[in-house]
């Protein structure tokens, strides 16, 4: 088989696809058809028998080149059946012309059609010959009848049919050559974006689901030694507080599963999967979800996916450790980004973010990352916490907002 560029690789299939070989035999029927009416012939300026010949040796050209097609495909066959099917078009119309007696002939229409037809295979060579060789030997047949005036007009009109198909030709190849490329930065682009999420999951994992885990490990190498000492409601404490973060390490790893089961979303549906993950998580627990600001795709996936584990941690964080009975998630999208998580629970101590090593030490870490902002508000009753994200600038208003649950 020989290599043939996609994009004619897809012409040749357009061209003889079923479609376009039945629209081919509908139009040379009812050119043959024409023939026989009176006074066609005389405007054509050629025998209906010379006429009915060249298109029914084209027809069988042309029916060869469909079979091997059909048989074998772009094979070296197949692309000699097709030249011979060209040359033999190029040929015919050059006989017909010819015959007319002169070079001001109606069939120079047909050239033109078929020399653009040519042209949306690309440059190639072989078919810048086929266009060149009917005129030339038009040139050169008239020249012998000694009919100059003939020869000049069908070299002016060789000349420009060949020009036209290489300029045209050349566009095409452009056209493909762009197409190639752009299909090959789609690629890179896809292989990167596959890169970057291979390396956001290993830094989900590495800092967050890893380091909890080997914080647990190193801790539970202490127990034997700790409770020699320690009384009995203080192992219960230390126990209660190793679930905790072990159910919080679980939560984590959750988190990266759910990231990897989803396909890529647009800011409407992170919106529907994040309301509904904090519905899951606060239970009986009622769930106030408010998002302001715009409504369209206007938010970047990657800042999609970084807001969706955002919220969730911290809902995660308030139903399990403040024993909320109402939790209120504001999202503002504008310029900054603005995520706030309230509970009403029994609040958390003022030392704690500083010597947390779960979950609220991941999100910082991730928000420092993001160059954001982490304000944690001490209320009466529960904890506030704000953050605040860069983004890129939004033209579209705001004013739109979804409403609570």
């Amino acid at each position: 088989m020989t290599q043939v560029p996609t994009g004619i690789a897809r012409f040749h299939a357009t061209q003889r696809s079923r479609a376009a070989v039945l629209g081919l035999l509908a139009l040379m029927t009812v050119f043959i058809a024409l023939l026989f009416v009176p006074g066609v012939t005389s405007l054509l300026k050629v025998q209906r028998d010379t006429t009915i010949w060249v298109v029914v040796a084209w027809l069988v050209c042309t029916a060869a080149a469909g079979v091997a097609y059909r048989v074998t495909g772009l094979s070296r066959l197949y692309v000699v059946l097709d030249f011979v099917e060209s040359l033999s078009m190029q040929a015919g119309l050059g006989l017909l012309i010819y015959r007319s007696g002169g070079a001001t002939s109606i069939f120079w229409l047909a050239y033109f059609c078929h020399t653009q037809l040519m042209a949306g295979y690309g440059f190639v060579r072989r078919h810048l010959a086929v266009v060149m060789t009917g005129p030339a030997a038009l040139v050169v047949m008239f020249s012998y009848d000694r009919d100059r005036s003939s020869a000049l007009l069908s070299l002016l009109i060789g000349a420009l049919g060949t020009y036209s198909f290489s300029v045209l030709a050349r566009v095409q190849s452009s056209l493909e050559a762009s197409l190639a490329r752009e299909a090959e930065l789609k690629n890179s682009l896809a292989s990167l974006r596959v890169a970057e999420e291979r390396s956001r999951i290993a830094r989900d994992l590495h800092d967050g689901v890893a380091g909890e885990l080997t914080a647990l490990a190193w801790r539970l190498r202490q127990l034997p030694l700790r409770s020699r000492d320690n009384t009995l409601d203080h192992a219960e404490t230390e126990a209660i507080h190793l679930e905790e973060r072990v159910r919080s390490a679980l939560g984590n790893l959750r988190n990266v599963v759910l990231d990897l089961r989803q396909e890529p979303q647009t800011w409407v549906d992170t919106i529907a999967v994040l309301r509904e993950r904090c519905r899951d998580l606060c239970g009986n627990r009622r769930l106030l979800f408010n998002v302001t600001g715009p409504l369209d795709d206007s938010v970047p996936e990657r800042i999609c996916a970084d807001i969706e584990y955002i919220v969730s941690e911290l809902v995660r964080n308030a139903t399990t450790h403040a024993q909320p009975n109402q939790i209120e998630v504001l999202i503002h999208i504008g310029d900054p980004i603005q995520l706030s998580v309230a509970d009403d629970g029994r609040g958390i101590p003022a030392d704690f973010p500083n010597r947390s090593s779960g979950g609220l030490a991941n999100l910082q870490r991730r928000v420092k990352q993001l160059h954001g902002q982490l304000e944690i508000e001490h209320a009466n009753p529960g904890t506030h916490i704000h953050i605040r994200l860069p983004s890129p600038s939004h033209g579209h208003g705001m004013g739109k907002s979804q409403p609570g649950t």
